[in-house]
């Protein structure tokens, strides 16, 4: 209960909306991608609201890994794709998740091979039912 209890201050603190600055200036389309977390296991599903058609998704499921010392300041999302034109799975690392907000696509595999892009995320929740949802906003090219 008190890992819950610093993560909902922090993700409340570390707060901030998406940039569309980001999606405008840099090569690509605009990207949105909505994920619904369960904080118990840290996975769930996602769907792109905006840039389907140039990430070749729709939606899919995501699992998020810890990467960093501190639980929450490096993660990293695994997302597998299973709606959309491309198939396959891309991984997006998000630094200094709950202070900077910035994400960047690290890899891909199968049609996502060779993505790029980069964005910034934001947070809500999570709730007494230890649910959430994060948004990510940004670019998306190949």
């Amino acid at each position: 209960m008190a890992l819950f209890a610093a993560l909902a201050a922090t993700m409340v603190a570390g707060c901030s909306g998406g940039d569309e600055g980001d999606a405008a200036s840099a090569p690509g389309g605009p990207l949105t991608i909505v994920m619904d977390i369960d904080f118990t296991t840290v996975q769930g599903p996602f769907r792109v609201t905006r840039g389907s058609q140039e990430l070749g998704c729709s939606r899919g499921t995501f699992v998020t890994n810890h990467l960093g010392q501190d639980e929450w300041s490096m993660l990293q999302n695994v997302m597998t794709c299973t709606e959309g034109e491309r198939s396959g799975s891309f991984v997006m690392r998000l630094e200094g998740a709950l202070a900077r907000n910035r994400w960047n696509f690290q890899s891909g595999t199968g049609d996502f091979a060779g993505v790029k892009g980069k964005g910034k995320f934001s947070f809500r929740g999570p709730t007494l039912d230890l649910k959430g949802v994060q948004t990510l906003t940004g670019a998306v090219r190949f």
